[in-house]
């Protein structure tokens, strides 16, 4: 039957004649094309919606492609060019769609990778990865990449988006070159330096620390920065008083090493703030003293008498010499005592130098606690010792110096064994520049005032005369 009907449908008479022959079968030949003209309408009609549908899905991708802040580019596999590319890439490119579109994919994107195109070639994934852009210009850019297959046009095309990251890697050069300079300049600091949180834990170090503590940096980040000295409180007390008053200046501490050395600083601290303006902790400096204070002490040694521990003959006239000084810029007094000790000789004889060196020691000790603290007492030589009286006038001098003879007699001094005496001392009173306008002048006058002590009987008190002295008093 299909035959005939299909003979009849190219002109066929003879089976046109056929089919008039025979009423049933060209009842069938009817009811045949009804059916194959109702399938030819479903596939026209499925055709137009499949197209219909593919041009939505292409406006529907052109909007998505358009509305993303990335560049897009679709790409023809096999011939390696550019089918379509968004707005934002044409803008990235610096050139009109039209002249991107058709090019070849490597003239603009991934220019190095010709022929070795880590998708099409080296069939890799690329996804976030960073490649080159370079533009119209001829400017390389940097880009995060990302490369996806997708149906285009019936066949897998390679949709490939990219954001423009060189501004970006720009700042981050900046800050990675910023935060190098900055920890050369921490590590560059012979000082412990730390950056101390507003909760007093530590956020950065330089290896001076960890040297001082002999704790690594990655176990001192993150830890408590007062538990590596030997008073904790009194350290997070100089890091409060920091937050207070903004910054913190040479306070004294002790730091701690794991080993049980012990190291003294002065602490060094000022608050920062961060971007916000907000304070975000403190950055602390620890400057080791430890030389300076065995500097200091060696000094010191050098400026004191070794038995008694007084001030030396030296250091005595470097003293009043800075006082006469002062005295005479501000038209101020100052005053000289010049004790010694009686009948010292009979103390050693008597008793031994031993003795005699208690004794000495006991005075400067006595001498010390009840001066006052702006003056200078040293010892002169042998049993004589020097009291400095800045801004002191003869009356005042007298008085201080008749004061310090009684404590001496009344004071029991022990000279070992058991053994305790009692000792007297007689003093010489000199002011300049009432009596003297010399240094020299000064120390002389106070030892004739102390040999007319001496003379006069011991423990007691004398001053320097002078005839211009007897004619101010008389007046």
């Amino acid at each position: 039957m299909l035959e005939v009907i299909f003979k009849y449908a190219t002109g066929d008479l003879t089976a046109r004649g056929t089919l008039f022959d025979d009423n049933s079968a060209l009842d069938g030949v009817m009811a045949g094309i009804n059916i194959l003209g109702e399938e030819l309408e479903a596939y026209v009609a499925e055709n137009k919606r499949a197209q219909e549908a593919s041009l939505e899905s292409e406006n529907r991708l052109r909007t998505v492609l358009e509305s993303v802040q990335a560049g897009i580019v679709i790409i023809d596999p096999e011939v390696r060019r550019i089918v379509d590319v968004n707005s934002f890439a044409a803008r990235m490119i610096g050139a009109p769609k039209e002249s991107i579109v058709g090019a070849e994919c490597h003239k603009f994107i991934c220019p190095a990778e010709c022929d070795q195109c880590p998708v099409t070639d080296l069939h890799q994934t690329v996804d976030n990865s960073e490649r080159v852009l370079l533009t119209a210009t001829g400017e390389r850019r940097d880009i995060i990449k990302t490369v996806t297959t997708i149906q285009f046009g019936g066949r897998p095309h390679l949709l490939e988006s990219f954001i423009d990251v060189t501004e970006r890697k720009r700042a981050e050069e900046k800050m990675r070159s910023a935060s190098l300079y900055a920890r050369s300049l921490i590590e560059a600091s012979l000082d412990p330096l730390a950056t101390i949180s507003v909760a007093g834990a530590i956020m950065d170090v330089n290896e001076a620390a960890a040297q001082m503590t002999g704790v690594p940096r990655e176990r001192l980040t993150g830890s408590d920065f007062s538990a590596y000295f030997t008073e904790p409180d009194k350290a997070h007390a100089a890091y409060q008083e920091a937050f207070t008053k903004g910054a913190v200046r040479n306070y004294p501490l002790t730091m701690r090493h794991v080993s049980g050395k012990l190291t003294e600083v002065l602490y060094n601290a000022s608050v920062y703030h961060n971007e916000k303006g907000e304070l975000a902790g403190v950055l602390a400096v620890a400057r080791d003293i430890t030389e300076r204070n065995r500097a200091e002490q060696a000094e010191e040694l050098a400026r004191r008498d070794g038995l008694t521990g007084l001030y030396n003959h030296r250091t005595f006239y470097s003293f009043l010499n800075d006082e006469m000084i002062r005295a005479q810029r501000h038209n101020r007094p100052v005053s000289l005592l010049m004790l010694d000790i009686d009948h010292f000789k009979r103390v050693n004889d008597t008793y031994g130098h031993l003795a005699g060196d208690a004794i000495l020691k006991g005075l400067g000790d006595l001498l010390a606690q009840q001066a006052r603290a702006v003056d200078r007492v040293c010892r002169y030589g042998g049993e004589e010792i020097m009291v400095i009286l800045p801004e002191t006038d003869a009356p005042m001098a007298m008085g201080i110096a008749e004061r310090l003879r009684m404590e001496v007699a009344q004071q029991p001094f022990d000279i070992g064994g058991g053994k305790i005496i009692n000792i007297t001392v007689s003093i010489g009173v000199a002011t300049y520049p009432r009596q003297v306008n010399s240094l020299g002048a000064l120390v002389k006058a106070a030892d004739v005032a102390l040999y007319v002590a001496k003379q006069g009987g011991r423990n007691q008190v004398c001053r320097y005369e002078t005839e211009r002295a007897a004619d101010d008093s008389s007046a």
